[in-house]
């Protein structure tokens, strides 16, 4: 009776893994835990984007091919995991499904020079589809290729709007995020991955800064208001200042200088001085740290390293 009942659960647990029971395929079509088919539903631009993309490349659809077998239906299950997504891919054309098979393939080791040479359009319809097919690959970098992505990010402008666009949850930028910096505690380590060295000596927030990437920048914000301990909060707060302290502390001054020229910044800056220092919101601070009556804006701050932030991380 033992026997026939061990039987009977390795049969059963076979029959649940083979239909996609399982943990490690839930996790696969999951990777990133993302509600993925109620953030198709709440793109407002993804039906134009998809449309767009069949005006664009001439020819058949691959579900309009009779032949299953045909490499289009392929290449759709290799880059999207779940069954909804490729149903959207296998509505795009042939030739589309073939480039963005390619560039799955390129995201799958990356390297940056090939990453340069990725179409701005062809990368938006393949976020489009699904971002699912992104994360999938995400799971997998390792360090040397989390640094190739975010390095590409941070110099492109227009890749880093798209990113933001289709990651404004910031989990893929995360996972990034702490594959780079081998694991890091949200909260006072939240610092950390803008001051790792994504390419070659420069560290990540130094190539956004020098490259004038405005939309990279803000998006950095919004990830650190949001996510660092001192900051879950609408209102400005030293807790939170402390963490862009942390970053240009470690970045060199003549881009600290250059920070304060992006206009979300330059604000936060602004802020500080308002509600912080010269409002004396945080208690005694204003009076035991600075003397308010050098700041009346940021247009009186040069190295807000220097002029706002020693005293204060080392308080």
């Amino acid at each position: 009776m033992i026997y026939l009942k061990s039987i009977a659960l390795a049969l059963l647990f076979a029959f649940l893994t083979n239909c996609g029971g399982g943990a490690s395929n839930q996790l696969q079509q999951n990777p990133l835990d993302r509600p993925y088919d109620e953030l198709k539903d709440q793109d407002e631009n993804r039906t134009s984007i998809l449309e767009e993309s069949r005006k664009r490349y001439s020819g058949s659809t691959c579900e309009e091919e009779d032949d299953r077998d045909h490499e289009c239906v392929d290449q759709c299950r290799e880059i999207y995991n779940r069954r909804s997504d490729r149903d959207d891919c296998e509505e795009l054309p042939i030739a589309q499904i073939q480039v963005l098979f390619e560039l799955h393939e390129l995201l799958e080791d990356p390297d940056d020079d090939d990453l340069r040479e990725i179409d701005l359009e062809d990368l938006e319809v393949y976020l489009n589809v699904s971002i699912a097919g992104f994360d999938s690959l995400i799971n997998k970098y390792s360090s040397r290729e989390s640094k190739e992505v975010l390095f590409w990010i941070a110099e492109n402008e227009d890749i880093s709007n798209l990113f933001s666009d289709e990651d404004d949850e910031f989990k893929a930028l995360e996972a990034l995020f702490k594959e780079v910096t081998g694991g890091f505690s949200v909260g006072d380590e939240t610092h950390q991955p803008f001051i790792e060295r994504v390419d070659g000596s420069h560290r990540l927030m130094e190539i956004v800064i020098d490259t004038g990437n405005e939309s990279a920048l803000e998006w950095f914000h919004e990830y650190i208001t949001e996510k660092a301990a001192g900051c879950r909060s609408e209102e400005v707060s030293l807790e939170c200042f402390k963490v862009f302290c942390r970053i240009g502390k470690d970045i060199d001054r003549d881009f600290r200088e250059n920070w304060l020229s992006f206009e979300d910044f330059e604000e936060y800056i602004e802020d500080i001085i308002d509600n912080e220092i010269n409002g004396a919101s945080y208690g005694s601070a204003s009076t035991t740290l600075w003397d308010t009556d050098d700041f009346d804006d940021a247009g009186d701050i040069t190295d807000f390293y220097t002029e706002l932030c020693e005293d204060l991380v080392n308080k």
